[in-house]
């Protein structure tokens, strides 16, 4: 029960679940920070760290306001300066190349990053990153459009050294921008989606196009002349775990509390239908959050646990002799057992009284369970002679059993003192074992005799087979 101390918290409260915050887990994640200004053509996103090349050779660039370079800069770029685009926010961006169709060379160039935090296994994760095409590359070259851009994730470093531009089709990119071509080269094209991340927990962001020509959907004009290149800039990349809501959630004595779902630029429905970003609540019971982010849905579920309408009388629980059982705490807090232990769980074999101390933000509360030992086996009677004499009394070997729990006969046979067997029953019910001392119609000799009973009982649903054995006495 809740101590002194605590009886304040029979006032009705009002309170956030939990401090709802979108924290980026991408770092640097609109090329901001650099150590050295772009200055020249040899693909300097390693600049803006931690961002690197994900292949080798591979140039990605990076562009900046503050370049010398005219071929660096913002907005101007390109050959010439001949290309235009304004960073969507700050002073610079990333490019690189998603598209070739020259004398079948297919070159690709990724971007990699090392996130803040590991993508968590079983997961939410909303992924975002805008794109903006590029007119005018270098000089007589015809800029053509395509599909291809996506984000992959892996849970180390991918670095791919090889003589060319290589394809990373070997990747699987968690959100991908497919069968519609980017051709919009004034605004910035958000590429994004939902990801749940089944898998080990993932440490690295990879950003390029992970199909090869045939698979990536191209315009018409890059069947044209020489070099025939797609390329994008890349700026504001975005990756969000979606988790707003605690696994577990207490309710205290007259309580009730605020669930704060807010997410980006999500809309919102709940498990009851309503459309808030919050809800209160101040009954037990399993809470749904779905967040629509147009692309894609989000979903988490919190049970909330009431502690005034939990059981506080002592419960009884039988078991059987050498069983095994498990006591579990009925909500969250921290645990003293009885026996010594702080789990949520322990295990027991013994019967006795087991006492739990429950201490939480609601006050300290207090459990006994009074375990009990029995024997579950099953009562077999199996009478040591009878007298297959036909005078009425005790003409029939007979086996009697009482038994609370499922039983049933797997085999009850008899053997004569040589081995051999005389009497078999395979009927699973004990009524139908009966032998009247006759073996293929004629009476066997009197003397001992010994049986083999096989059955099975079910204790706690668990079937466990059993042998038992004996001797029985025939007198004539």
């Amino acid at each position: 029960m809740p101590n002194k101390n605590n009886l304040l918290l029979l006032i009705i409260g009002l309170s956030l679940s939990r401090g709802v915050a979108q924290v980026n887990l991408v770092p640097n994640a609109s090329f901001e920070e650099f150590s050295t200004c772009p200055d020249n053509d040899s693909g300097q996103i390693f600049f803006a760290s931690p961002w690197f090349s994900a292949t080798l050779p591979g140039t990605p660039d990076l562009y900046n306001s503050c370049s010398p370079n005219v071929r660096f800069g913002v907005p101007y770029n390109g050959y010439a300066g001949l290309s235009y685009q304004q960073s969507r926010t700050g002073d610079g961006y990333a490019g690189i190349i998603v598209y070739t169709h020259f004398s079948n060379i297919q070159t690709r160039e990724y971007i990699e990053v090392l996130l803040n935090k590991s993508l968590k296994k079983n997961k939410y994760y909303y992924t975002k990153f805008f794109v903006s095409p590029v007119n005018s590359l270098i000089a007589n070259s015809s800029t053509c459009f395509c599909d291809g851009i996506g984000a992959a994730f892996t849970n180390s470093k991918y670095v791919k050294n090889t003589a060319v531009y290589p394809v990373l089709s070997e990747l699987q990119p968690a959100i991908e921008n497919s069968g519609k071509i980017l051709r919009d080269t004034v605004n910035w094209t958000p590429i994004s989606g939902c990801l749940l991340n089944k898998e080990e927990d993932k440490n690295y962001m990879i950003i390029g196009n992970f199909r090869d020509n045939a698979h990536t959907l191209a315009g018409p004009e890059c069947d044209l002349s020489f070099p025939n290149i797609s390329y994008l800039y890349i700026e504001d990349v975005g990756v969000w775990e979606f988790d707003p809501l605690p696994d577990t959630l207490l309710l205290c004595p007259g309580e009730s509390k605020i669930l704060n779902a807010s997410f980006l630029e999500a809309s919102y429905t709940w498990s009851d239908g309503s459309t808030d970003s919050t809800l209160s609540i101040s009954r037990e019971g399993i809470y749904r959050v779905s967040a629509n982010m147009g692309e894609c849905i989000l979903s988490d579920t919190v049970v909330v646990i009431r502690i005034d309408e939990q059981a506080h009388s002592p419960t009884d629980t039988l078991i059987c002799q050498g069983e095994k059982i498990t006591l579990s705490a009925p909500f969250p807090g921290t645990y003293e057992w009885s026996t010594g232990a702080t789990s949520s769980k322990i295990e027991i074999v013994g019967s006795g009284m087991y006492t739990l101390t429950i201490t939480n933000e609601c006050g300290d509360f207090t459990y006994d369970s009074h375990v009990e030992t029995e024997v579950c086996d099953c009562p077999i009677y199996v009478p040591n002679v009878f007298s297959p004499d036909g005078d009425g009394v005790n003409d029939e070997l007979l086996v009697f059993a009482v038994c609370d729990f499922p039983f049933s006969i797997k085999r009850f046979q008899v053997f004569d003192r040589w081995g051999s067997l005389v009497y078999t029953s395979v009927s699973e019910a004990v009524e139908d074992i009966r032998w009247d001392g006759l073996v293929q119609g004629k009476k066997v000799a009197s003397g001992v005799y010994t049986w083999c009973m096989e059955y099975i009982v079910a204790t706690k649903g668990q079937p466990d087979q059993k042998t038992l054995q004996g001797d029985i006495t025939i007198l004539r």
